[in-house]
C-alpha cells in the first residue's frame, strides 16, 4: 500500500542518512589521527629527536600521507589517465615532490635542510582532506531538500480495476486511470479528485502547515498527504511528469549547473598547473645559479607547494550549493547557478497583478444582464469557462455554485478570454475593454447599471454576438504585498506593475502599494514588449508572475520568478525561479541571499588568488619555507570552504541597497 511503500522510502532515506553519519565519523577519525601524526612529526623534528638518525625517513607524517594523501594521488592518476590536468594533479605533484625531498634530505649527506618535508607532505594531505570534508558536508546539507523530496515520492499505488483494487508501481499508472488513496497515505500521481471532497496536507510543496480542503474536480498533486477519508483520484500525468518528479530534477540540476563565474575559477585552475611547474623550475635555476643548489631546491619546492590552486577550486561549487540549499529551505527553487549570478544585477522588479500581488481568489461581486436573467447569464458564462484555468474562470464557476453544462467546443484566446459553444449557443466571455473594441457602445447601458465599477475587474458576456451582460469581480491584496514592496523599494529596486486588467483596477492596486509605474489592459505579448523596452533602457528586470499568460514576459525578462501555487506546474516549467509557498516576503530574502552568494564566490576567488600571489612571491624570495608555505596556503582552502558553508545559515535579515 501507499503508506507502506512511502514508509519504505522514508526508511531508505533514513538508511542513507545513517550511512552518511558513519562515513563522516570514519573521516573525522582519519582526520584526527592524521592531525596527531603531523603534529608529532613537527614536534619530534623540532626537538631533533630522530632527524639525524638512519630511521629519520620513518616519520610520523607517513600516517597522514597514507590516510589523506592516497585519495589525492588516486584522483590525479585518474585525471592524467583521462588526459586532464586539474588541481589534483598539482597537489599530487607537490605531495610526491615533498616526499622525494624528504628522502633526499635523509639519504643525501651533501644536502642539509632545516625543513621536514615529510611533515610538509602530511600537512598538505591533512588540510586538503579537511577542506574536502567541509565541502562534502556543505554539499550534502544543500542536497537535503532533494532527499526530502525523494522520500516524499511513493513507489506504489492502489489502482482501481474492474475486479477491485490492486497494488502497482507508480510508473505503471496510465493517464485516465483511477487510484485509491487511503487516510494518511501519500498521493502517488498528479490528478483530479473524483470523490466529493477531501482534505490534504500540501506542506511538502508549499511549506504551509494548514491543510487544504478540496472538492470534486479540483487538482491534487503527488506528495500531498490525504488526511481524512479514503478518496479516489484520476491520474492526469504519468509518474515521471508529476510536479514532485520535476522538482527533484530541478533541484539536482540547480546544484550541478555551474554559474558562468564558476568558469573563471575552472580556467584559472587549469592554467595554474603548467605555470606552477615553470615558476618552480625558474626559481630553482635562478637561486641555484646565484646562491646554492640546496637553497634552489628549497625555494623551488616551496613555490610548488604554495602554487596549488586548492582554494580556487573550492571557491564556487560550495557557495552555489549552499546558496541553492538555503533558498530551498525557504521554499524558493533556483533552477541553476547561472540564475543565482544574474539576480544581483537586477534593478527593476516587474510584477503581474492578479495572483501575484493580489490573492488571485477573485470573487464575483456583481452581475448585470440584458435579454436574459442573471442566473442564466452566469450559467452560460460558467459553462464556457469550464476548460480554463484562469482565476476569473474559477471565480465564475464558483459563483454559479453548481456543475454547469459541459461546452461542446472551447477556444481559449490568451489574454482576452474564451469562446465556447454551449447548448448550440456561441458564448464569449472576455475583458470588457476587448468586448467594447468588438462592439463599440454596446455595453454603455450595462456599465451604467453597475453600482460600484471602480477598481473592479469587469468581464463581458456575449451570446450569439449580442451583448448579454457584465460580470464584476473583486480581488484582495495579499497581506504581505505592501511590506514586501516597501522593503524592495528601500533596497533600491524600481517597481513596475503590469496587468491585463482595466485602468481603474490597476490604478487602485498601484496606489494601495505605492507603485508609481503601472501599465494596464495588456495582452501577454504586450507585457513581453514592455520588458523589451525596459531592457533597451538599460533596466535589468526580474519578472514576477503566477504563470498564467506570463510565459512571453518570462522569456524576455532577464530573470523570471513564478508564484507557483499548487497546480500551477506551468509556472515551474517556464520560470527561472519558483516560489512554492506563495509568500511575497520571500522576495527580499531571495535577493539578499543571491547577493551574499555571489559576493562569497568573488571574495573566495579574490582570497585564493591573493594568497597564491603573496605566498609564491615570499617563497621565491626565500622568506617562506615549504612548511609555512603549505600551512598558510592550505589554510586558505579551509577558509574558503568555511566561508561558503556559512551561506547555509544566512538568515537574509537586515537592510541592503543597490547602492
Amino acid at each position: 500500500m501507499n503508506k507502506e511503500t512511502n514508509g519504505c522510502c522514508l526508511s531508505h532515506s533514513a538508511h542513507e542518512n545513517h550511512d552518511h553519519k558513519e562515513r563522516y565519523a570514519k573521516r573525522w577519525i582519519i582526520l584526527g589521527v592524521s592531525l596527531v601524526s603531523t603534529a608529532l612529526s613537527y614536534i619530534f623534528y623540532a626537538l631533533d629527536l630522530y632527524s639525524h638518525t638512519p630511521y629519520a625517513f620513518l616519520d610520523f607524517a607517513w600516517i597522514a600521507i597514507a590516510l589523506c594523501g592516497f585519495p589525492i594521488l588516486k584522483e590525479s592518476f585518474e585525471s592524467l589517465k583521462n588526459k586532464k590536468i586539474n588541481s589534483s594533479v598539482l597537489i599530487a605533484i607537490a605531495l610526491v615532490a615533498s616526499v622525494a625531498m624528504g628522502f633526499y634530505g635523509v639519504f643525501a649527506p651533501s644536502y642539509r635542510s632545516h625543513e621536514n618535508y615529510f611533515f610538509v607532505a602530511g600537512e598538505i594531505a591533512f588540510l586538503m582532506a579537511l577542506g574536502e570534508l567541509i565541502e562534502d558536508i556543505t554539499m550534502n546539507k544543500s542536497r537535503f531538500a532533494i532527499q526530502k523530496l525523494i522520500a516524499l515520492k511513493p513507489t506504489k499505488a492502489t489502482l482501481k480495476t474492474e475486479n477491485g483494487y490492486k497494488e502497482i508501481n507508480i510508473e505503471d499508472i496510465e493517464i485516465g486511470q483511477t487510484v485509491l488513496v487511503r487516510p494518511n497515505e501519500t498521493v502517488p500521481v498528479d490528478g483530479i479528485l473524483l470523490s466529493e471532497s477531501g482534505s490534504f496536507d500540501q506542506a511538502s510543496l508549499t511549506g504551509e502547515w494548514q491543510p487544504k480542503d478540496l472538492v470534486k474536480g479540483q487538482a491534487v498533486l503527488a506528495s500531498n498527504v490525504n488526511l481524512l477519508s479514503p478518496v479516489e483520484i484520476q491520474a492526469t500525468k504519468k509518474s515521471e511528469e508529476t510536479v514532485i518528479s520535476k522538482l527533484i530534477e530541478y533541484y539536482k540540476e540547480a546544484v550541478r549547473h555551474k554559474a558562468p563565474i564558476a568558469g573563471v575559477a575552472d580556467k584559472l585552475s587549469s592554467k595554474l598547473v603548467p605555470i606552477a611547474l615553470l615558476t618552480a623550475l625558474l626559481v630553482f635555476c635562478l637561486t641555484a645559479g646565484t646562491i646554492s643548489v640546496t637553497e634552489g631546491l628549497g625555494r623551488g619546492m616551496a613555490v610548488l607547494v604554495v602554487f596549488c590552486p586548492c582554494a580556487l577550486v573550492l571557491a564556487t561549487p560550495i557557495a552555489i550549493a549552499a546558496s541553492v540549499g538555503n533558498a530551498s529551505k525557504k521554499g524558493i527553487l533556483i533552477k541553476n547557478g547561472g540564475v543565482l549570478e544574474l539576480l544581483p544585477s537586477v534593478n527593476t522588479m516587474v510584477f503581474d497583478k492578479t495572483g501575484t500581488l493580489t490573492s488571485g481568489n477573485l470573487e464575483v461581486d456583481e452581475v448585470v444582464s440584458q435579454g436574459m436573467d442573471k442566473r442564466e447569464l452566469t450559467r452560460l458564462a460558467a459553462a464556457s469557462e469550464m476548460q480554463s484555468e484562469h482565476p476569473i474562470a474559477k471565480a465564475v464557476i464558483r459563483y454559479y455554485g453548481q456543475t454547469p453544462p459541459y461546452p461542446e467546443k472551447t477556444a481559449i484566446r490568451s489574454g482576452i478570454g474564451v469562446e465556447a459553444v454551449v447548448e448550440d449557443k456561441i458564448v464569449k466571455v472576455m475583458k470588457l475593454s476587448q468586448a467594447e473594441n468588438e462592439c463599440p457602445q454596446a455595453f454603455d447601458d450595462l456599465k451604467k447599471s453597475l453600482s460600484k465599477p471602480e477598481g473592479a475587474t469587469l468581464i463581458a458576456v456575449i451570446v450569439d454576438d449580442k451583448p448579454a451582460g457584465i460580470i464584476s469581480l473583486k480581488d484582495t491584496l495579499k497581506k504581505e504585498a505592501l511590506p514586501a514592496i516597501e522593503e524592495l523599494k528601500s533596497m533600491g529596486y524600481e517597481i513596475v506593475l503590469l496587468t491585463g486588467d482595466n485602468k481603474e483596477s490597476a490604478q487602485a492596486v498601484a496606489e494601495s502599494l505605492g507603485i508609481e509605474e503601472y501599465h494596464y489592459e495588456l495582452m501577454p505579448q504586450d507585457k513581453a514588449d514592455l520588458i523589451e523596452q525596459m531592457k533597451a533602457q538599460g533596466r535589468i528586470t526580474l519578472m514576477i508572475g503566477d504563470g498564467v499568460n506570463d510565459a512571453p514576459a518570462f522569456a524576455k525578462s532577464g530573470v523570471s520568478l513564478a508564484m507557483a501555487k499548487i497546480g500551477s506546474e506551468i509556472a515551474v516549467e517556464t520560470s527561472d525561479i519558483s516560489l512554492f509557498n506563495d509568500d511575497l516576503s520571500r522576495l527580499p530574502q531571495l535577493m539578499r541571499l543571491a547577493k551574499r552568494g555571489i559576493f562569497a564566490i568573488k571574495f573566495n576567488i579574490a582570497l585564493a588568488l591573493a594568497i597564491n600571489a603573496i605566498t609564491v612571491a615570499l617563497s621565491a624570495a626565500g622568506f617562506l619555507n615549504a612548511v609555512w608555505g603549505a600551512l598558510l596556503h592550505n589554510l586558505s582552502s579551509v577558509l574558503v570552504a568555511l566561508s561558503s558553508a556559512l551561506l547555509l545559515t544566512q538568515k537574509s535579515r537586515g537592510k541592503n541597497t543597490l547602492k
